[in-house]
């Protein structure tokens, strides 16, 4: 901690001690008061899971694994006041007591040192530790360090008989201070997001009654934008709807909260706090002090009229990083159209990627430690590759390490999703040695022989790890084994994955695809083939899940929506060809009605559910159940066969969150599969598809052949067909040059 950060610390706790009677501790339901004098301390606390600040399976200590660092991330905005460390343990009997220990360190400091007694050993173990405030940075790291020797042993040789384990329950608390924060946009997007925090996101959006469709095309921009920056944190924008007056007590109607919030408003719509702010003449961005803690701010989307939102989203999407003061001014944007599959965050089929680009920081790509966890890399696929007849996906694999002592057993293990693939040994040269190519496998292959590896293993999907994991062997006897930290791996930036050649072209409806990835909306990043229809008053839940999609599919291309188009059914176009999605029961009912049913029927029917009033209460198959029911469906378009339509809708508005915390949830939005899922308190159920269409870039020889190939008979029969042609053709010849030589 620097000076300034030090001095910031000691005033505001003299603060919070001189004020703690009158700390707030207010929720979202808290009445609201216009608070002007600024005397206001407001505090947070936070409860993380050990296990969840740290990619690591198992929390253990051993002789090979003498040390395990857990990380914590911070907001700026936010002061450490206090933070306590709640330890559960166990420790291995064989532990030699009065030496063994286990070390506490804050950043490198050494907060407390756990001795290890042999009247406790093999029992469950709870301590509690205080970490000092003033110890608290950006990043945080808490180091666990075993001292320990076994009770047989003469030396300190590593051994995996000396273990220390630390337990579920385990937990870190900590205490927050809000810290005043500046009106300057050029920390933006703080104080809404923090690249140095780990949580999760969330972020308020307060809307007017009325929402336009314009309006919310501009907050969904903006929603993109922060989802395209969060990387692996969850995003929930949580909708709310401000009051334009005051109550007869001159007091807000408008609950807002604790936190940083998102206020969109125009001439004719704005909270009744900011009433007195001057007319607005053009797209504007401003951020002001929040109506009930000064310490809090609240960003003002501007503009004359609805349509101007839009603008004001756009360009402040785009010029993120470059504004600066209190407010800024925009002119109207134009947002050129994006080419398909131009994701940043999908691996590009027109070049080669290098790993360096597909980690944060290439201190990722090593590790230290005889037992070192693997390096994992993540592959974001596009969707839709086309992986038919290709043997794999080829890596160039470069790599070094520390030469072993001696010709032992070390190798590097590679594995895609937990599935082994191949294995290099590890010589005393320390690189690669001329053997890192080979191939992820994506079909089942025979077992070749050579540096190229395809493994009758698996396919591969939209998200996966790639993992390295550097195993070294310890050879020497007794007390001359190597050292356990001595051993170093690391992947070089510079290797690299190749996907040039390999075509677009999926098999659809797939609702795998779009729980994962947002396909096929998300082939233009931009969703400039995307139109979203909303029920024309939709509901906070409605509007929740309209923020969740977007998301979703932001945080999957990596890229801002910045040509969205949000509409209404009867705006639609009857010759529309963008592919469409429908949320909301209103909707659901309007599109079926105006546009029929005929695809999704046939989907239907294939399952006999067409027509069964526990599901579908008639022809139009709107959901009419008496219990919480969602369901997420996908068809072909009726407008136009190369497009597809997706629809999300539930028993009752209020059912809808169930669908979105499935589709936010990493764990659950793999759940989903074929045409339609339907989401219950059970579970989700999913029906696969009857039929299906095809959508892509493949070439028309190459969809023959693919089509063919997936039925023999039809195969057999063209087969046929080109050799009774060849034969007719052969006969043909052969008897016209049978006359010619007659007429000789």
């Amino acid at each position: 901690m620097n000076t300034r950060q030090l001095v910031v610390f000691v005033i505001a706790s003299i603060i919070a001690c001189s004020l703690g009677s009158a700390s707030i501790q207010a929720q979202e339901n808290a009445p609201n008061r216009e608070l002007n004098d600024g005397s206001n301390v407001l505090t947070y606390r936070t409860q993380y899971p050990v296990d969840a600040l740290t990619s690591l399976q198992q929390l253990r200590l051993d002789g090979f694994t003498p040390s395990i660092e857990l990380g914590l991330g911070s907001r700026a905005d936010r002061l450490v006041n206090s933070a306590t460390l709640t330890l559960n343990y166990r420790y291995s009997p064989a532990i030699l007591a009065d030496i063994s220990q286990v070390n506490i360190l804050l950043n490198s400091e050494t907060i407390k040192t756990i001795s290890l007694n042999a009247d406790d050993a093999d029992t469950t173990q709870t301590i509690r530790v205080d970490l000092p405030a003033p110890l608290f940075t950006d990043y945080n790291r808490i180091t666990f360090e075993l001292v320990a020797q076994s009770v047989n042993e003469q030396c300190r040789a590593p051994s995996a008989s000396t273990w220390f384990e630390i337990l579920s329950g385990s937990q870190l608390n900590v205490n927050y201070l809000q810290l005043p924060v500046a009106n300057e946009l050029a920390y933006f997007p703080e104080p809404f997001f923090y690249r140095s925090d780990f949580s999760n996101v969330n972020i308020p959006f307060f809307l007017p009654e009325q929402q336009s469709t314009e309006l919310l095309t501009g907050a969904g921009i903006l929603a993109s934008y922060f989802a395209s920056e969060t990387q692996w944190r969850l995003l929930d924008i949580k909708p709310h709807i401000y009051q334009q007056k005051r109550d007869l007590n001159d007091q807000l109607l408008t609950a807002w909260g604790r936190q940083h919030a998102v206020v969109f408003m125009t001439n004719a719509q704005r909270p009744a706090v900011f009433k007195p702010l001057p007319e607005i003449t053009q797209p504007r961005v401003e951020l002001l002090d929040h109506p009930l803690y000064p310490q809090l701010k609240v960003l003002a989307v501007m503009a004359p009229d609805d349509a101007g939102l839009i603008d004001a989203a756009q360009a402040l999407a785009a010029a993120a990083g470059s504004l600066s003061g209190a407010y800024a001014t925009f002119n109207q944007f134009d947002a050129e159209p994006r080419a398909p599959y131009a994701a940043p965050n999908w691996i590009s089929t027109e070049r080669e990627v290098k790993f360096s680009e597909l980690v944060n920081d290439v201190s990722e790509l090593q590790r230290q430690g005889v037992k070192a966890p693997p390096i994992s890399v993540p592959l974001r696929l596009p969707p839709d590759l086309f992986i038919w007849q290709k043997s794999g996906v080829p890596l160039d694999l470069e790599y070094r390490y520390t030469a072993p002592v001696s010709n032992d057993d070390s190798r590097l293990l590679v594995s895609i999703n937990n599935e082994f693939v191949k294995s290099f040994k590890l010589d005393e040269s320390g690189v690669a040695s001329g053997v890192g190519e080979l191939r992820v496998p994506i079909i089942d292959t025979p077992i070749l022989s050579g540096n190229n590896l395809e493994l009758p293993a698996f396919k591969l999907g939209v998200v996966n790890q790639l993992q390295f994991n550097f195993k070294f062997s310890q050879i020497g006897a007794g007390c001359s084994l190597q050292s356990a930290n001595s051993s170093v791996g690391a992947i070089d930036g510079s290797s690299t994955i190749d996907l040039v050649g390999f075509d677009h072209y999926a098999q659809l409806p797939d609702l795998q695809l779009f729980a994962k990835a947002g396909y096929p909306f998300s082939r233009y990043d931009d969703l400039s083939n995307t139109l979203i229809v909303l029920d024309e008053k939709p509901s906070l839940d409605l509007l929740s899940l309209f923020f969740a999609n977007i998301a979703k599919m932001s945080a999957s291309t990596g890229y801002p929506v910045y040509n969205l188009s949000v509409t209404h059914v009867e705006q639609v176009p009857n010759n529309a060809s963008e592919d469409i999605l429908v949320l909301g029961q209103s909707a659901t009912q309007q599109w079926l009605a105006r546009f029929g049913d005929k695809n999704l029927t046939a989907q239907l029917l294939g399952h006999k559910l067409a027509g069964q009033s526990q599901l579908f209460a008639n022809p139009n198959a709107v959901l009419q159940n008496s219990g919480p029911l969602a369901a997420l469906v996908a068809f072909q378009s009726p407008l136009n066969p190369a497009a597809s339509v997706v629809m999300q809708t539930a028993t009752s508005n209020e059912h809808l969150n169930m669908l979105k915390e499935r589709l936010l949830s990493p764990s659950d939005s793999i759940q989903f599969h074929g045409f339609l899922s339907l989401v219950s308190v059970a579970g989700i159920t999913n029906y696969a598809a009857t039929q299906q269409y095809f959508i892509g870039d493949l070439s028309f020889w190459n969809q023959v052949k693919y089509h063919t190939a997936q039925h023999p008979f039809i195969l057999v029969l063209v087969v046929l067909f080109a050799v009774l042609v060849v034969a007719l053709g052969l006969y043909r010849w052969l008897r016209s040059s049978a006359k010619r030589k007659r007429e000789l």
